[in-house]
């Protein structure tokens, strides 16, 4: 029989072993042990079921299974299922993501337990867990010890991935800012990987090696690290790694001021990621401000385009307003104001779309200053305000969310503490317990050792006395142990106790302010309420006067219809005399239309020198102060498109002073660029004007966009007084800038005006155009055209032929307009070359 009972009771621990083998993963804790007792197989099963029932995520059954295992193992003093029960408790709670605090009490409470019996495989089990825990709260300090003693285990031969583990090591420090301690373990896991041929794990070692590196700023050894990585990285086919390797790099020579070296890598990494289509607005942008530093501002300006067009491609809100907002900035530092406001807006519009209220701020800023410098004071006043509110706001939101994660990192790292401490002293205690019992067991087997053997009755007493003497050192040993530890830990607690009330004076102190700025506001709003009863008084006084004025009127008014009926027949007679004068001044006016057109260029002048062009020219009144010019001398075309100082008579005086100036300077002198044309015409309109820049004079001018062609050389040379010029070449506008200032008296008028050199290809199409156009207002909400819808037109109409390019844009302009009044005359010249 005895036999029997042996044979059943192997068979089912040999079928149990076999199903855990089959069912669980390598490291769980809900396997056999090798301490069972006989009652241990149904507690295991049952943990067995429980495990089962978890993964199919029923945590209630589970737990209460669990619970009644837990309450067996406690009764039965079967402490490796304890322990199992408590890791499996403690994931299930971990599932159930309600209680942080019983969850790591479970997974101490069974670390604990596994320390006692050795079985480091399961210790390591809950390091893994409690390491991964925290690093995804944030507990970088608590992930990195876990990580650790993690490590230590598998150096001592628990089966587990170093190499991970090493590197989970080094960005916990790394997350922390402790860069000086990830790099030791970035290094150790990197060589781990290296020695076993995984190429992966070395790359990500090298990647962190570099960041810690610039991170210390040691961009030396930055550049180490990267060299040995790149050839990984072109090896293994990694490209988009390899590409933030090169920006990597470029940062380096960045920080040494190598700028030219810089942008050589950031060009490289732009190479890369355009081959897999991604992302390179970043790359674009870090490119442009090497360029800056350069003082390259062409080029920096080209590569901020660059990079907001790519940010606008890939949809990217934030990055759209933040390069945005810098190309504000380099229009207001180029006195560019038309730019400046434009992507002002449009940052702020992009900025509220992706709510990075960071950069809204410095956009607010930016409008203030740009609306100061338009002289539109109240608007700057009011961006400035908004600027100053926002950035007040996200202060106090910064330093609250700081002092808020502060406060729960430091009660997650106490919260382990206090459960240590909690746990310790349960621990006590069943050790008190557990002795009490063993001394009394003692007892009874003195009693009955007595009532046997009466005659080893001495030699026991002795043995007993020196049992109970050893016992009682041991005890008073580990009474102090206890008691130094219970110490160290009371300082601690005093410790976090101070730290507590520092935390409660400060948060005292914010809502002190919080209650100052609240008694400022009713205040404020106090003031306000005098305010409207001074206005309601001063209304009702104003009123009162009102009516006096009324009574005032209508007494007077009996008086002045008579005169008025008098004055009646006399307006009559001088109203015939004005339609007579307004009728010979209409006539003078359209006779001077005709001098002035007989003056001009014929509209088709550029048709004789074989350019395919048009002309659209639409004066506001009978005489235009726009107008158009041309003259042909040798080899070289003249073209251009002015605008004078205002319209109708005052304007036409001004064009036919211009065109005749023009006219004389290309045919009594030598020019070789458009820029000196432009420097003569301004000498001459100022000697006409007797402009001398004196208090009172005269400010008429004219606004001029110019172009010399050589037709044997084929180069254009274009220079521009306030108006610049448009070249559409593979379907991409490009704007060549005129300067600011006009022809005529100016702050920079001994500044000579810039020559830009263009070598004209096949298909080139290029526009010349007063503001008239532009400033039309017009549409259903009766608001200005704009220059960005101009120049979406024509980029989307230009494939057109010209002639049919210049009807387009009559009918656009007619149509527009509506019935609104045509507000100033209108130019625009396309000719294609």
């Amino acid at each position: 029989m005895e036999l029997t009972v042996k044979h059943i009771l192997s068979f089912f621990l040999i079928l149990h072993l076999l199903l855990l083998g089959n069912t669980m993963n390598a490291g769980s804790p809900v396997q056999d042990s090798l301490l069972v007792k006989k009652d241990s197989l149904d507690a295991l099963l049952k943990l067995k079921q429980a495990e089962t029932l978890t993964e199919e995520g029923q945590y209630d059954t589970a737990c209460l299974i669990v619970e009644s295992v837990l309450e067996t193992a406690i009764e039965q003093s079967l402490e490796p299922i304890e322990a199992d029960s408590y890791y499996l408790l403690g994931r299930i709670k971990d599932r159930t993501g309600n209680n942080w605090e019983l969850t790591l009490r479970y997974f101490l409470k069974a670390k604990m337990i596994y320390e006692g019996l050795d079985l480091r495989g399961k210790i390591a089990s809950v390091n893994q867990f409690l390491a991964s825990k925290y690093y995804d709260l944030g507990v970088y300090s608590k992930s990195a010890a876990y990580y650790t003693d993690l490590y230590s285990l598998y150096e001592d031969g628990v089966d587990g991935d170093p190499v991970s583990v090493s590197y989970n090591i080094a960005v916990s420090y790394f997350r922390d800012r402790r860069y000086r301690e990830a790099m030791p373990w970035f290094e150790k896991s990197g060589a781990l990987s290296y020695g076993k041929g995984v190429a992966g794990s070395r790359i990500n070692s090298l990647f962190g090696l570099t960041s810690c590196a610039m991170g210390l700023n040691d961009y030396d050894a930055a550049e180490k690290y990267l060299h040995e990585l790149m050839p990984l990285l072109e090896n293994t086919g990694q490209y988009e790694s390899l590409a933030e390797a090169y920006s990597m790099e470029a940062l380096v020579y960045f920080e040494r001021k190598d700028y030219s070296r810089a942008i050589d890598l950031y060009l490289k990494s732009v190479e890369i990621l355009q081959e897999s289509d991604g992302a390179v607005h970043e790359v674009y942008t870090n490119a442009a401000i090497c360029y800056q530093n350069l003082e390259n501002s062409g080029m920096a300006s080209r590569y901020f385009e660059l990079a907001l067009s790519d940010a606008r491609k890939q949809n990217d809100k934030r990055g759209m307003a933040r390069l945005e907002h810098i190309m504000a900035v380099v229009s207001e530092n180029k006195e560019d104001y038309y730019h400046a406001d434009y992507y002002c807006n449009a940052a702020i519009e992009d900025a509220m779309a992706s709510s990075s209220y960071d950069i809204l701020q410095e956009c607010y800023l930016t409008y203030s200053e740009v609306l100061e410098t338009g002289n539109d004071f109240v608007k700057a006043l009011e961006y400035y305000e908004k600027y100053l509110s926002l950035r007040d706001s996200l202060l106090v939101e910064e330093r609250l969310a700081g002092q808020a994660e502060e406060q729960r990192r430091a009660d997650l790292e106490n919260l382990e503490q206090q459960l240590l401490l909690s746990l310790s002293d349960e621990e006590l205690k069943d050790i008190m317990i557990d002795k009490l019992k063993v001394e009394n067991e003692k007892r009874d087997n003195e009693l009955k050792l007595m009532e046997r053997e009466r005659e080893l009755e001495k030699s026991e007493r002795e043995r007993l006395e020196q049992s109970m003497v050893l016992a009682r050192e041991k005890y008073n040993r580990e009474m102090q142990e206890q008691q130094i530890h219970n110490l160290e830990q009371e300082r601690a607690i005093q410790r976090l106790e101070l730290l507590r009330q520092e935390n409660e004076e400060k948060e005292l102190l914010r809502k002190n302010q919080l209650q100052e700025s609240e008694i400022k506001q009713q205040q404020l709003e106090i003031e306000k309420e005098h305010e409207a009863r001074k206005r309601l008084i001063w209304m009702a006084v104003l009123l009162g006067i009102i009516v006096i004025l009324i009574l005032v009127s209508f007494i007077s008014s009996r008086r002045k219809n008579i005169i008025l009926s008098e004055q009646k027949n006399e307006i009559s007679l001088q109203k015939d005399i004005i339609e007579e004068k307004n009728m010979s001044i209409t006539d003078s006016i359209e006779y001077a239309s005709r001098i002035q057109s007989a003056v001009l260029p014929v509209i088709n002048f550029l048709d004789e020198w074989g350019m395919d062009n048009f002309i659209l020219f639409k004066p506001k009144d009978i005489v235009s102060g726009d107008f158009y010019w041309g003259q042909r001398k040798g080899h070289l075309l003249s073209f251009a498109a002015a605008d004078c100082t205002g319209h109708g008579v005052p304007g036409a005086f001004m064009s036919m002073l211009g065109n005749a100036y023009l006219n004389d300077i290309i045919n009594s002198r030598e020019f070789d660029n458009a820029g000196d044309i432009l420097n003569q015409l301004r000498k001459e309109v100022m000697f006409s004007l007797k402009q001398k820049g004196e208090e009172g004079e005269a400010q008429d001018g004219m606004d001029i966009s110019l172009c010399l062609y050589n037709i044997k050389d084929n180069i254009l040379d274009f220079a521009g007084a306030n108006n610049p010029l448009y070249i559409i070449r593979d379907d991409k506008l490009e704007r060549i800038d005129a300067d600011k200032m006009p022809i005529g008296i100016h702050r920079s008028y001994d500044k000579p005006f810039t020559n830009h050199r263009i070598k004209p290809e096949k298909g080139d199409l290029i526009y010349l155009f007063s503001d008239g156009y532009a400033d039309q207002f017009g549409g259903t909400e009766g608001k200005k055209f704009k220059y960005r819808a101009f120049r979406d037109m024509l980029l989307r109409e230009h494939k057109r032929p010209m002639k049919e390019q210049g009807k387009m844009l009559e009918a656009a302009f007619d149509e527009w307009r509506g019935e609104i009044e045509q507000v100033d005359d209108v130019l625009v010249i396309g000719v294609k070359f």
